[in-house]
């Protein structure tokens, strides 16, 4: 049986920004549905800032190490905008 996998996102300056990791393996057939309705911006830039924090996450070819784990289970809700 064939696994359907689908991911959620937008489209930027020419590149598919998702909102979670997508692995997705080689010579793998790949159908690409473009809706009709644009993407609520509030949000958009706390999105944008977590997306390039997990992408930096990914292309980091050091060891993070047990305290980079300890405080991410420590996580921060943002009730209120903020100037990072």
């Amino acid at each position: 049986m064939n696994d359907l996998q689908t991911y959620q996102g937008y489209f930027k300056n020419g590149q598919f920004i998702s909102s979670e990791k997508i692995t997705i393996p080689e010579y793998r057939r790949v159908i690409l549905t473009v809706l009709d309705e644009p993407i609520k911006q509030e949000g958009s830039e706390h999105s944008k800032i977590w997306n390039d924090f997990f992408e930096e996450l990914a292309n980091c070819n050091e060891p993070i190490g047990l305290e980079f784990d300890e405080i991410m289970s420590k996580r921060t809700n943002f009730s209120r905008e903020i100037d990072l």
